[in-house]
């Protein structure tokens, strides 16, 4: 059995524990899976699991009301900024990682196909930066990596990945009690409000910055640019619900 669920906006912090909550309660129910759509209320940056909180201007964001929380995934920085988010949380039943990222963007372009055919699932080299301080600042949407949905090669989706494993009740060290679950989640880019990600780096270096905005503009693109028009967190949704369902053949309860 599969659900969809659509939480609506909130906090970042209210957002990332619900994630966890999911792979917490997919590990003890006899659900296959479930797909979550949801926005952020304020604008939030999330930082990926590894990366330093140094890497943004707190006193800036607080200011300016931008919240600030860490992702349980990895990954670099990302403005959560007129976008819909999507998770999904599944037993992987041996999948590796790449087959659950392929999986999961087939079924995201199947979904957003509805509103562009051009919007494909791709897979190219990831793009190495040239020093420490451009891998731990470097936005998430200034390059294409894993299985990610694009535009003509502009990136419109950028997704991360986690893998868990839950003890279950009473047989925390036996490694049989033991259930995996991942949770993926990702923004689906709708405007290029994401794009002031660059406003708030604690980052000195004018060039840097420069060389960092332009990347964002030039290699990531939001739904609103490819369609003409404004679009809502409404119809991206039913689109996704429509997609996976068609890709997985499966029915939402």
């Amino acid at each position: 059995m599969w659900e969809f669920r659509n939480t609506g906006r909130s906090p970042g912090t209210f957002n990332m524990l619900y994630d966890e909550q999911l792979t917490r309660e997919l590990a003890t129910n006899g659900k296959e899976g479930v797909v979550r759509v949801y926005g952020w209320q304020p604008p939030c940056i999330s930082l990926g699991y590894h990366q330093s909180l140094d890497v943004v201007n707190i006193e800036k964001c607080r200011r300016e009301g931008v919240d600030v929380v860490r992702r349980p995934t990895g990954g670099r920085a990302v403005l959560h900024w007129e976008e819909l988010t999507y998770s999904v949380v599944l037993k992987p039943n041996g999948e590796s990682l790449s087959e659950v990222y392929r999986s999961i963007g087939l079924a995201l372009e199947r979904g957003l196909k509805l509103l562009n055919q051009e919007i494909t699932l791709s897979r190219p080299e990831p793009r190495r930066p040239s020093s420490r301080q451009m891998f731990t600042s470097t936005p998430c949407y200034s390059s294409i990596a894993r299985f990610e949905i694009q535009y003509r090669g502009r990136k419109l989706v950028g997704s991360a990945q986690r893998r868990y494993s839950i003890p279950q009740a009473g047989e925390e060290f036996k490694p049989q009690g033991r259930t995996e679950v991942v949770l993926q989640h990702g923004s689906i880019l709708l405007g290029p409000a994401h794009r002031r990600l660059t406003e708030f780096l604690a980052i000195e270096d004018e060039e840097m910055l420069s060389t960092l905005g332009r990347e964002l503009e030039t290699k990531s693109i939001g739904l609103s640019s490819i369609l003409r028009r404004p679009i809502g967190f409404k119809e991206v949704a039913e689109c996704l619900h429509r997609g996976f369902e068609a890709e997985w053949g499966i029915q939402f309860c």
